[in-house]
């Protein structure tokens, strides 16, 4: 229970703050949402990677970045899987 707690706020942390690096206005909601909801297996990335990807969308307007938001949630996948 505590290590998955501690997956939980470590997935939270990285996706806020690549969230925020990437100039999201709504890091902070989606990256916490994304790191709590992630004790089931994907449904972090599936619930975060679309509320992000709307939230891209509707503040930027353009691909570039959609692709920032995409590589946070890869790089938290990939730190995830190798620790």
């Amino acid at each position: 229970l505590r290590g998955q707690l501690t997956v939980m706020l470590a997935l939270a942390a990285i996706y806020t703050s690549g969230l925020w690096i990437a100039g999201l206005d709504l890091a902070f909601v989606i990256g916490m949402a994304a790191g709590l909801v992630s004790f089931v297996p994907y449904m972090g990335v599936i619930v975060g990677l679309s509320a992000a990807v709307v939230a891209a969308f509707l503040q930027f307007h353009d691909i570039a970045h959609l692709l920032g938001v995409a590589a946070v949630f890869g790089i938290g996948q990939l730190l995830e899987g190798m620790v």
